[in-house]
Order: structure tokens, then C-alpha cells, then sequence
């Protein structure tokens, strides 16, 4: 956990995660960690365990051990928050933290235990001591219980995994894979010996990463040296993709000039643009009978942010099948998509947005409107769904006149 090693490097994120601190930004990672600890306890399990500690630094044959202890405690907890140093602000820095208090809240157990012990032998009375004992014990106990939650039932990973699973052809590289998909998927090989001739390919961006396509897949890259990731990337578009299928988790990874198709959950990359064909999307919608699903695929019934991430994917897949078939002006098809994809995430603004742009296509401006301010709700800020806001109400506004001006909608909807 601390050294990252599986990752090549010490960053949680390789965006966000910066090495660069200021005593304000060390200031706000404390107080980040401690209110999250705050949150796992409650105030009564954090006064007990820090009394417990308190009475471990009072015991001369425990000093010692209670000292390395200590250092165990904050090096997993606050030193480590501060080392990640991630924006506090954005909403994928608590679950990114999340897993690495297990360590820091075990730790924190045995202090708890030991402060309670101590107020206990202060009273003498049984009935007392058993008063105190539930006092202490029971509200940390149930706050402990308020923020775990099991996902023993929970496939949703799975599912989506062996789905990916079974859209990839023999010998296909995923590009770049998110960690949810990486880490399933992985899993998956390792766990089950399922899909061993899926390259995973998520390690552009260290020379460990460099390293291990070298040593796993010698086939992916030509054997000449690179000084760089940018290097490496190049390599990789102009001589793997021309070797195996690849593919990619989500379109938006790829760079400027890379194009891609849709095959149910995934999309097999493109080094030059086509129009999508009929057969291609024939080939899109046969994919989806051979899906399986398990549980609730709806995102307002899972707070977990991963597990709303998981079915976004899915979501996404609906939406980006209807932009192909927008592309083909076929509008009623693409509307139909983006309607599942709202019936997994119906806080998914983009899919508004693109309902919006059919129903301009079609001249149904009153829907456009409404469209397009459902995605502003969602995204308040993104400026392309304000531009087509601005053109739908114009559009509305001079269709009702007996005699309509041209608009010009060189500015128009985007598709994205």
C-alpha cells in the first residue's frame, strides 16, 4: 500500500495525486483524514481510543511497542493521506482513500479496547463496569457497523467483467483499461484461468509499465528503444493495433485522430475514420443478448461510488451505440438507446444532451428545451449544453412565427 509497487510509483491517481505540498494543502489533508476517521468511529470511539492511547504511553514495559505502534498508526493514516495529497474537494478522493484504513482502524481497535478496559477497572462495582461497557462500547460499535458495508451479494463487477469478457475476440488488447475493469479483469485471469490471451495494457506511464509489456507481450511493440510515454503510445497505435484487436473501455481515452466502433460494452479501435454501417450495428445490438446482469442496474439505489461507476459503464455503452446510429440520422434508434442508458443513470447528463440533439434533428423543439436543460441540472456547468440551449430556445421562438427566418446553427448541437 504504501510503495505502490503494482502501479510502478507512489500515485493513487496519476493525475490528480501531486507531489507537491504547502503547509495549507498539509492543513487540509489532516483535517481530511481526521474527519473521515471521525466518520468510521464516531466522537465516543475516537475520545475511547485516544484515552486508551493515552494510557498505553503511561505503561513503562509498553512504551516501547506502543511507540512503534503509533508510528505504524500514522504512517498508514495521516502521513499517508498527506503523502497521496489528493484535491479533498473532488468527489473520488474518499473512495480512492477508503481501503487503506483498514490498517488504521485495526490499530485503533486495540486502543479503543484498552481505554475502555482502563475506565472499567476505575469502578469496582460490576454493574457499573457493565454500564460503562455499553456506554463506550455499543455507539462504536454500531457507528463502526454504519459505515461498512458488504458486497458479498453484490455481481455487478463480475458481471461486467465476464461481459467484457465475452465481447473480446481471441488474442484482443484492452487499451488503458479503468482500474475497476483492470483489476476485474485481472482477477479473472488470475482467480479462474478465464481469458489468459487478453493483453491488459494499463502501463504507459512508468517503465515498470514499459517493462512488463516487454516481458508479457513482445509481440505488442517493435524491439527498439523509447525515451518516453509519448514515445511509447506512438509505438503502440502504429504497429500493435495493426497486429491484434484492440479495444477500449471508454472512447474518450483515445487521442486525436484515433476513431472506434461500438461492440456492446467495448469498442474495438479504428487508426482511420469510417461511417458506421448497417452491419456494424447489427453486430453492436447482437452483443447485448449474450449479456447476463444480476441485481438492481440502477444508480440511485447504490450510494458506493464504485459500484455506480461499474454501472455506468453500461450506461455508457447504450449511449454511445445511439451516437452511431444518430450519425446515420437514425434518430428513433439512437433515442431508444439513450432512454436505457437514462434507465440505468438517470442523472446521466450527457444522454440528455443527446436526446436534446434528436429532438432538434427532428424539429421538436419544445423537447429540445426540456432536454437540454435536464442535462444543464446534471452538469451545471459545461458550456456545449448551454450553447444548445441557447440555439433550441431560439429555434423554438421563431418556429412559432407564421413565417420562418433561417437560423444559423453553424454553432450547433454537439454530439459528444
Amino acid at each position: 500500500m504504501l510503495t505502490r509497487s503494482n502501479y510502478g510509483g507512489l500515485k493513487l491517481h496519476p493525475v490528480e495525486s501531486q507531489f507537491a505540498w504547502t503547509l495549507g494543502g498539509l492543513a487540509a489533508q489532516g483535517s481530511h483524514f481526521f474527519q473521515t476517521f471521525l466518520g468510521q468511529w464516531g466522537g465516543v470511539g475516537l475520545l475511547a481510543g485516544t484515552f486508551g492511547l493515552f494510557m498505553s504511553f503511561q505503561m513503562p514495559d509498553r512504551l516501547a511497542a506502543t511507540v512503534r505502534l503509533f508510528g505504524c498508526w500514522f504512517l498508514a493514516g495521516p502521513f499517508f493521506f498527506a503523502l497521496s495529497n489528493l484535491p479533498v474537494e473532488q468527489r473520488t478522493t474518499a473512495p480512492i482513500l477508503e481501503p487503506y484504513l483498514i490498517l488504521v482502524n485495526l490499530i485503533w481497535a486495540v486502543w479503543l479496547a484498552q481505554g475502555i478496559g482502563a475506565a472499567a477497572r476505575w469502578i469496582r462495582a460490576p454493574a457499573l463496569r457493565w454500564v460503562l461497557l455499553g456506554v463506550l462500547l455499543i455507539p462504536s460499535l454500531v457507528q463502526a457497523r454504519s459505515s461498512f458495508r458488504s458486497y458479498r451479494d453484490h455481481f455487478y463487477a463480475y458481471d461486467l467483467g465476464r461481459n467484457m469478457l465475452k465481447t473480446l475476440p481471441p488474442r484482443a488488447v484492452l487499451y488503458d483499461p479503468d482500474d475497476p475493469v483492470a483489476f476485474t479483469l485481472r482477477g479473472m485471469q488470475l482467480l479462474e484461468n478465464r481469458r489468459n490471451d487478453v493483453a491488459l495494457l494499463n502501463f504507459f506511464r512508468t517503465y515498470w509499465g514499459y517493462r512488463q509489456m516487454v516481458d508479457r507481450w513482445p509481440d505488442l511493440l517493435p524491439p527498439v528503444p523509447y525515451r518516453n510515454a509519448q514515445e511509447l503510445e506512438s509505438a503502440f497505435w502504429n504497429y500493435a493495433c495493426k497486429r491484434r484487436p484492440c479495444y477500449v473501455d471508454l472512447p474518450v481515452k483515445l487521442p486525436p485522430g484515433i476513431s472506434y466502433r461500438v461492440e456492446g460494452l467495448l469498442y474495438p479501435i479504428e487508426l482511420a475514420a469510417s461511417p458506421p454501417t448497417p452491419e456494424e450495428l447489427r453486430r453492436a445490438e447482437l452483443r447485448y443478448p449474450l449479456y447476463a446482469w444480476r441485481g438492481s442496474w440502477r444508480t440511485p439505489r447504490h450510494p458506493d461510488f464504485f459500484t455506480r461507476q461499474i454501472l455506468n459503464y453500461r450506461a455508457a455503452a447504450h449511449c454511445n451505440l445511439g451516437l452511431k446510429y444518430a450519425e446515420r440520422r437514425e434518430w428513433e434508434a439512437a433515442r431508444a438507446h439513450y432512454q436505457r442508458a437514462l434507465s440505468i443513470d438517470p442523472l446521466l447528463s450527457v444522454a440528455y444532451n443527446n436526446l436534446g440533439v434528436a429532438d432538434f434533428e427532428q424539429r421538436r423543439y419544445d423537447r429540445a428545451v426540456d432536454n437540454y436543460r435536464l442535462a444543464l441540472l446534471y452538469d451545471p456547468g459545461n458550456a456545449g449544453y448551454q450553447r444548445n440551449l441557447e440555439i433550441a430556445k431560439q429555434a423554438k421562438e421563431m418556429s412559432s412565427f407564421p413565417r420562418k427566418r433561417a437560423l444559423n446553427t453553424s454553432g450547433g448541437p454537439v454530439r459528444q
